[in-house]
This record gives structure tokens, sequence and C-alpha cells, in this order.
């Protein structure tokens, strides 16, 4: 589930691929309404809720293509769970950890 600007909340789904690399830069589909998803770009924080620590960010860009096209920002829900259930060391293991994703796509009508 996906929530993508005046779309709302949409449930994709994603293409696959063998190669580990390109699976992130997979076109999303929705059925209904019939939209397809090209991601431009993927962002996302992992904080720790407990002490307010950011633990990580990423940002990561797709090559030259549709960078020009119109985008809407889709996120997910965010996902917590305990340091310990999500595999984070470093922090206490009781700690509630929280991940925010989001990305920017171009939406055409499928």
């Amino acid at each position: 589930m996906l929530t993508c600007g005046s779309y709302g909340t949409l449930t994709v789904t994603v293409t696959t691929t063998k190669n580990d690399h390109s699976v992130a830069w997979g076109t999303g589909k929705v059925s209904s309404p019939r939209l397809l998803g090209i991601p431009v770009s993927f962002s996302g924080t992992i904080t720790d809720l407990t002490t307010g620590a950011v633990l990580g960010s990423f940002f990561q860009a797709k090559g030259h293509g549709m960078h020009r096209r119109a985008t809407v920002t889709c996120t997910s829900p965010p996902e917590t769970g305990t340091a310990a259930d999500l595999g984070i060391t470093g922090v206490n293991p009781t700690d509630t950890i929280e991940f925010d994703f989001s990305a920017q796509v171009v939406i055409k009508q499928h």
C-alpha cells in the first residue's frame, strides 16, 4: 500500500527481476484505477523513536530518464519494531525503531 498524492492510497504490484540491483527500479501497477508508476527516486529514514536519534537515511535517484516528467510523492506507512526485531545494532535492543519510505513516481494511465 502506498499513498500517492491526489491518487490516495493504492495497492501496488511491482515487477520482479533476477538482478538485485534493478528490482527497485521496476514499474508498479495498480489495477483499479489502471495506473502504471515509474519510480524516479527513493528516500528513507531510520529513526530511534525512544531516543529521537536519526540512525540513518538514504536517497537514490534513477539515471537521467523521466526527470522532466511530472511526479507524485508516494509514501508507505511507517514500519516500526524493536531494534532487536529489525536487526538494528548499536542501540538498545528494546528501543522502538521507525523506518519511513517515500518515492517520487511518474504516474501513467495503463
